[in-house]
């Protein structure tokens, strides 16, 4: 799917959460749209479960290149982002 369609499919909630304050929001389209096309596969998994879900393997690639700073392991946080 091109990035500007999922941008444009993303853009009015992702201005409803602009407006949150306090809130740390993490937009995955630069990991999942890093150019024109979004990423479909990661070595040779599929990253989606539907058109607007993600698969296990997306939630993998989504958690190892973006999340992991967000998140706490064995009870201390991560580094922040």
């Amino acid at each position: 799917m091109p990035r500007e369609k999922v941008f444009s499919r993303q853009k009015r909630y992702l201005e409803m959460l602009g407006d949150l304050q306090n809130a740390t929001i993490i937009n995955s389209l630069d990991i999942f749209c890093p150019g024109e096309e979004s990423v479909v596969f990661s070595d040779g998994e599929l990253l989606y479960q539907d058109n607007n879900h993600l698969s296990t393997a997306g939630s993998k690639f989504q958690i190892e290149r973006q999340l992991l700073p967000y998140l706490v392991i064995k009870g201390k946080p991560s580094a922040n982002p």
